[in-house]
């Protein structure tokens, strides 16, 4: 079994970023990885990113920082060792709210996978000890 080990610092900064935000992709088809795509998001004190998943939706796994998931009326506070589990087709809007930055890894899910699950409400999180209890998906925006 082979594997692929990535430095996410020797990989380029995605298109047309806003300031205080680096986003990598670090696992893809183009790397030896055909059925994961993984990024990093790193978003600085005060910053913010806005996006929309597609295909099978995404899971969000966030490493350090603080900060707010926004979807429509929905708000999330999110801390360190937390999984987020967002539709396919959500928008959002990330928002470092903290002293320090943010960083959490994004990872796709193939389109049809999620669909079948029952989720109850738009967005879905879980920390620490509730982690195991759940099963997450994600996305690519390449």
């Amino acid at each position: 079994m082979s594997g692929v080990a990535i430095d996410v610092a020797t990989v380029e900064q995605l298109g047309s970023i806003p300031a205080g935000v680096d986003l990598r992709t670090t696992l893809h088809e183009g790397n030896g990885c055909p059925r994961l795509v993984q990024r990093i998001l790193r978003l600085g004190r005060g910053a913010s990113f806005e996006g929309e998943t597609d295909r099978g939706g995404e899971l969000w796994y966030l490493k350090c920082g603080t900060g707010q998931l926004e979807h429509g009326a929905h708000v999330i506070a999110l801390q360190p060792d937390m999984a987020v589990f967002l539709p396919e087709k959500t928008s959002y809007r990330l928002v470092n709210d903290g002293d320090a930055e943010l960083e959490l890894t994004i990872v796709e899910l193939p389109a049809g996978i999620a669909g079948t699950a029952s989720v109850p409400d738009p967005l879905r999180a879980c920390s620490g000890s509730q982690a195991h209890l759940r099963r997450g998906r994600a996305r690519d925006g390449r």
